[in-house]
């Protein structure tokens, strides 16, 4: 909090949050899941991503990612895609 109070510009203060950020608060060991990594990639695409390609650059079968979306969220893939895109 010293180095921040202390530092003479915005520039340097953020890289001063940046540091401690890297140092303190990101878990490099944390790997996103099959789920996680799906909403990530409808949400980039806001909703408007074909499920066969959503699948394939996952690495799974349609069949597997829409059971496992199903089984962590309560709907499916497709419904939630329509939900980003709404």
């Amino acid at each position: 909090m010293e180095r921040l109070a202390c530092a003479k510009s915005f520039k340097e203060r953020v890289t001063l949050w940046v540091d401690f950020a890297r140092k303190h608060l990101i878990d490099n060991s944390y790997r996103t899941d099959l789920v996680e990594y799906s909403e990530l990639l409808i949400c980039q695409n806001k909703g408007a991503i074909k499920i066969d390609k959503l699948c394939e650059s996952l690495g799974y079968t349609s069949r597997h990612c829409r059971e496992k979306f199903k089984d962590a969220q309560g709907i499916s893939i497709k419904s939630y895609s329509e939900i980003i895109r709404f």
